[in-house]
C-alpha cells in the first residue's frame, strides 16, 4: 500500500538528512506529483521544464540527486547531463535517474552512455521512486556502479476491457495529501487543463497535416495520463505513439477522435470521484 510505505520512508526519514533535488519534466501534471512524492518523503525539489533550465540550475547551484524526463523540448534531460558532467570532471558525481515512456533497449543504452545511474519507466510509483533514490544516495553506494533499469512494478495492469479512470491510482495520489490541501483535486484540475490544451494543439497539428508534432503531443498527453490513471486515453495516446509517421498518414484523425472521446470521459469520471462522499472528507 502506497500510503504505508509512504509513512515507512517518511520515520525513516527523521534520521536522514534533506535531500535537495532537481527534477526537470516539461509535463506539469509529472512535476506536481513528483515534488509531492519528495516533499512528502522530506526532501526538497526545484522543478524546471527543460535540460537547458536544468543545465542552469546545476551550475548555479550544490544538488544530491537530480531526476530528469529523458525527452523534453529545448534540452533533453540526457544532453544536459552529458554537457554537465563533461565540465565538472574534477567534481563527485551527482547520481541522475532518468525517467522514460518507453523501456527500450536504445533507451538504456543511451543512458548507460551518459553515464546515467537509473532509469524509471512512466507512469511514475512512488515506492519504486523513492526506492530507488534512497538506493542512489546511500553512504555505501559505489562509484561507478551500472545502470540499474526499473520500473515494472508501475506499469498499469491494462486489460482488454481499458477502464476510463484507474481509482487505485487516484486513491494513492489522495494519500499524498496532507490535512492543508486536497493535492488531488489540483492534480486533477492540472492535468485536465495541460490536457486540454495538448488535445487542442493536436488537433491543429493535424489540421497542418504534421505528423511529427501530433505524434510528439501525443507523447507527452501519454505521460500524464498515465500518472493520474487516465488509463483509456493513455491508451490511445501509446498507440499514436508506436505507429509510424506514414502509418499515422492513415488514421491520426480517427485516433484524435478516440482521444478527445476518452478525455472527456476522463473529465466525467474525475469529477464524480472528486465529488463522491466517500472520497469528500479525504483519505
Amino acid at each position: 500500500d502506497v500510503i504505508s510505505f509512504m509513512k515507512h520512508y517518511e520515520r525513516a526519514s527523521i534520521e536522514k538528512r534533506q535531500l535537495e533535488i532537481l527534477v526537470a519534466d516539461d509535463n506539469g501534471t509529472n512535476r506536481m506529483i513528483i515534488s509531492k512524492i519528495l516533499e512528502r518523503a522530506g526532501h526538497h525539489a526545484e522543478l524546471v521544464e527543460n535540460g537547458e533550465q536544468a543545465l542552469d540550475l546545476l551550475e548555479a547551484g550544490h544538488y544530491d540527486l537530480a531526476i530528469m524526463d529523458m525527452h523534453m523540448p529545448v534540452m533533453d534531460g540526457l544532453d544536459a547531463i552529458k554537457i554537465f558532467r563533461m565540465t565538472h570532471r574534477a567534481t563527485p558525481q551527482m547520481p541522475v535517474i532518468i525517467l522514460t515512456a518507453n523501456a527500450t533497449t536504445d533507451a538504456k543504452r543511451e543512458c548507460e552512455e551518459a553515464g546515467v545511474e537509473m532509469y524509471l519507466t512512466k507512469p511514475i510509483d512512488a515506492q519504486t521512486l523513492l526506492s530507488s533514490i534512497s538506493s542512489l544516495t546511500a553512504p555505501l553506494k559505489k562509484a561507478g556502479d551500472s545502470i540499474q533499469p526499473s520500473g515494472e512494478t508501475n506499469k498499469a495492469n491494462i486489460t482488454s476491457d481499458v477502464l476510463i479512470v484507474n481509482e487505485n491510482t487516484l486513491r494513492h495520489l489522495r494519500q499524498l495529501s496532507d490535512r492543508k490541501e486536497d493535492f488531488l483535486k489540483n492534480v486533477i484540475q492540472g492535468f485536465l487543463s495541460e490536457g486540454e490544451q495538448m488535445l487542442e494543439a493536436m488537433e491543429i497539428a493535424l489540421q497542418e497535416n504534421n505528423q511529427k508534432s501530433f505524434k510528439e503531443i501525443a507523447h507527452a498527453l501519454k505521460g500524464s495520463s498515465g500518472n493520474v490513471g487516465a488509463e483509456a486515453l493513455f491508451e490511445v495516446c501509446r498507440e499514436i505513439s508506436q505507429l509510424n509517421l506514414h502509418e499515422l498518414e492513415k488514421c491520426a484523425a480517427e485516433l484524435q477522435l478516440q482521444a478527445r472521446q476518452n478525455f472527456g470521459a476522463t473529465r466525467i469520471a474525475m469529477m464524480r470521484y472528486l465529488e463522491a462522499p466517500q472520497h469528500a472528507t479525504g483519505p
